[in-house]
């Protein structure tokens, strides 16, 4: 049979809500199937390099796109952004905007012979992972200008977060922090049969009082 030619749009007559055509029918472009194997099943006569087929995976709808060898096809992903890196060979102060503080991921390299403060804009909601990575050995503090700020130690990374006036810890670096309290044990002492922690001279007493040599 020859190629039908269409000299003109095709519409559903008199305005009809009809399909002009069902996608399975179709010739590349876009499909949707219910699961692998009915991707797999499509038939090559329908096929076109680049054409996306949405799959519905257990519940999970995942979108291919099929190669140039009308083959094999590959699960499209979007790729990662790339990190923000910031040269922030300063000694005093700089600033970041709001589009670069709203990256996923921001890495600040250079030199620094002092600690220096990042500014970012207020009214931004981000939560970034930042990374202090600059040489000289110098924190660097992210602020709004206003309100509390964070302060990230050199060759540290902390993920950060915003609320448009404060910018604080997303969560805790056991390592930066200081209790600020003494912490005593409560011993009992010597022939006392408390539950309280034992002391050395608890001990002693006890192996002498039952004739224990060691």
């Amino acid at each position: 049979m020859k190629d039908l030619p269409i000299i003109s749009t095709i519409v559903p007559a008199n305005n009809q809500v009809f399909p002009t055509h069902d996608a399975q029918y179709g010739k590349g472009g876009f499909m949707s199937v219910p699961d692998m194997q009915s991707m797999l099943n499509i038939s090559p006569y329908r096929r076109t390099a680049g054409m996306g087929c949405l799959v519905q995976n257990g519940g999970k709808s995942i979108l291919y796109i099929l190669q140039p060898d009308l083959l094999t096809w590959d699960e499209f992903s979007l790729p990662a952004e790339p990190a923000l890196i910031v040269n922030a060979s300063i000694s005093g102060s700089g600033n970041l905007t709001a589009e670069q503080f709203e990256s996923d991921i921001i890495i600040v390299t250079g030199v620094l012979t002092a600690a220096a403060t990042l500014t970012i804009p207020q009214g931004i909601f981000a939560k970034p992972i930042f990374a202090n990575y600059t040489a000289g050995g110098f924190p660097i503090v992210v602020t709004t200008g206003t309100g509390d700020s964070a302060t990230v130690f050199n060759q540290v990374q902390r993920q950060l977060y915003t609320d448009g006036i404060n910018v604080h810890y997303a969560n805790s670096d056991f390592n930066d922090i200081a209790l600020g309290v003494n912490v005593t044990a409560i011993t009992q002492s010597p022939r006392d049969s408390s539950k309280a922690p034992a002391t050395t001279e608890y001990v002693q007493t006890a192996i002498s009082d039952n004739g224990v040599v060691v």
